[in-house]
């Protein structure tokens, strides 16, 4: 329920062009690279182990590539929620 920033960063700083981000083969998001760098923010990760990865798409000048899988662990955290009712006696 929290979100988490993937930051690919894309050489030479000055390509452009757009990264997919990936979660094994489920697509998370695709944000267009500005100054070498491509972020996206996702609350999409489930609880476990997840495989994500960057695919960089290319430009007129530089080649596409897909960067290494990098393996994350996303442990469930308890929520707030209310507790127990609570009865009270009148006066």
């Amino acid at each position: 329920g929290r979100p988490v920033t993937l930051t690919a960063v894309v050489s030479p700083s000055s390509a452009t062009g757009s990264v997919t981000f990936y979660d094994g083969t489920t697509v998370l998001g695709t944000v267009a690279v500005v100054k070498g760098q491509a972020e996206l923010t996702t609350l999409f990760l489930p609880p476990g182990a997840s495989s994500l990865k960057a695919y960089y798409t290319g430009d007129s000048n530089d080649g596409p590539s897909t960067s290494a899988s990098l393996i994350q662990n996303v442990n469930v955290r308890p929520g707030g929620g209310f507790q127990a009712p609570v009865n009270y006696g009148a006066g």
